[in-house]
């Protein structure tokens, strides 16, 4: 249900149920393979369906220049880029994901970072 601009907000409070879960149980230090692994683990055992390293099709006007893979898409909805990093969320990686939202054609983006003592997620958006 939305609220708002907030498109699917209820799979996103999952999701980051999710996240938050396993950042508790790897902490952070680990390489982000293992976070995206731990993370499918724990949103199939809540029911919610994710597929890592999804291919898109990267366009410019309307021309086909390549494809690139995201982390993960969950439930076909939701991208989630992840990352295992210390310090604050640069702008770069920001940018990326709204990139990454842009090519997949999704509503909804979270960049979450496992990299530090408090799991850091950002949501991100289409507002149209």
């Amino acid at each position: 249900m939305s609220r708002g601009f907030e498109k699917h907000i209820e799979l996103t409070e999952k999701i980051i149920a999710a996240c938050q879960e396993v950042h508790r149980i790897l902490g952070p230090g680990l390489e982000e393979r293992f976070y995206r692994d731990a993370l499918m683990i724990e949103l199939g055992l809540r029911g919610v369906k994710s597929r890592s390293e999804q291919e898109f099709t990267v366009a410019y006007k309307g021309r086909p220049t390549g494809s690139h893979r995201i982390d993960l898409l969950v439930e076909d909805k939701v991208l989630l880029e992840l990352k295992a990093v210390s310090g604050q969320l640069s702008s770069l990686f920001v940018a990326q994901t709204i990139s990454e939202r842009r090519v997949t054609k999704l509503d909804v983006a979270l960049l979450v970072n496992f990299g530090e003592v408090s799991l850091q997620v950002r949501r991100l958006e289409r507002r149209d």
